[in-house]
């Protein structure tokens, strides 16, 4: 239990709590989206039903679009719930062996949504198998806060790659291009999480270096 006397718990709880709000919102916007273009389609069916009823003749190949464009969305809602659920127990887990690139992907599509919004693209570049120790919560929490300060410097078009390699400094992930400046909140969770987050000169790249395993 968080005390008075304990503020550096409390900001850290009070900042995990807003990051992992944030996120849930964000999710659930994704999955309005798709209810909304699942609404759609379900109303264009409902106008060729009455116009079926009408006697007017309509081409089967609009209802095959339109139940293509249905199941499109329930498989997209499927897999974002699937996140969201992942996602919604992370803070339970321990310590344990994350798969660096994996974890990439992941946190590349729960931010999909925010460099969408940006007109950028996130991708993923991982170079064999690349592990450490943390807690995934916080690991998570730690490479967004990063993809979100890029986000707010790049321009319209441009690619943020999140790059996994182990190196004679250890495990990392580097983000190119880096971060223009690291704000406390990063710097508050690498210490958290064991790591280590370096700007390279011109912010060409950041490394986001990890514990051995």
């Amino acid at each position: 239990m968080t005390t008075k006397d304990d503020p550096q718990q409390a900001f850290g709880q009070k900042a995990g709590l807003a990051f992992f709000g944030r996120m849930c919102a964000s999710i659930s916007h994704e999955i309005k989206n798709c209810l909304a273009v699942i609404n759609e389609q379900n109303g264009l069916h409902g106008d060729l039903l009455m116009l079926q009823k009408q006697g007017r003749e309509f081409s089967p190949e609009r209802i095959e679009r339109i139940n293509k464009t249905i199941s499109d969305q329930v498989q997209r809602m499927d897999s974002i719930i699937k996140r969201l659920n992942r996602f919604a127990h992370s803070p339970e887990n321990v310590v344990e062996s994350i798969e660096l690139g994996e974890m990439c992907a992941y946190v590349a599509e729960l931010c999909k949504r925010f460099a969408a919004n940006r007109g950028v693209v996130l991708a993923c570049d991982a170079h064999g198998s690349v592990a450490t120790k943390a807690q995934p919560f916080l690991v998570t929490h730690l490479l967004v806060e990063c993809l979100q300060v890029v986000l707010a410097t790049v321009s319209s078009g441009e690619t943020v790659v999140l790059q996994t390699a182990r190196t004679e400094h250890g495990p990392e992930i580097a983000i190119k291009p880096g971060l223009e400046h690291t704000p406390e909140t990063v710097q508050s969770l690498a210490t958290a999480v064991g790591a280590v987050v370096e700007t390279e000169s011109g912010a060409v790249q950041t490394r986001v270096r990890f514990q051995e395993v």
